[in-house]
């Protein structure tokens, strides 16, 4: 999977399991599962996410950065637990 980055101002980070994304903000866990998606792209909005697609089997998604009151980037990563994630369903194209 390719990770690019796109600036946000508010706390978010993020844990990467293969294919599944885990985004924790707002004391809230959601997972996002692409593992079984084909080539297309994600049409629906999901926060923290900008873009996600997959180009001859390869997926490459933006997240958010967060970044600090300065305007430099916090880190992304993050190892949280992921027990009780929400699953949020999406629409691909």
């Amino acid at each position: 999977m390719n990770i690019k980055y796109s600036p946000i101002s508010e706390p978010v980070s993020y844990k990467i399991d293969g294919e599944i994304i885990y985004i924790k903000a707002r004391d809230e866990v959601r997972k996002i599962d692409f593992s079984k998606v084909p080539n297309g792209k994600l049409v629906s909005m999901i926060d923290y996410l900008s873009e996600v697609e997959r180009v001859d089997g390869e997926l490459t998604v933006t997240l958010r950065q967060p970044l600090d009151k300065e305007g430099k980037e916090l880190p992304a990563m993050d190892d949280f637990d992921t027990s009780e994630a929400e699953e949020i369903n999406y629409e691909w194209k």
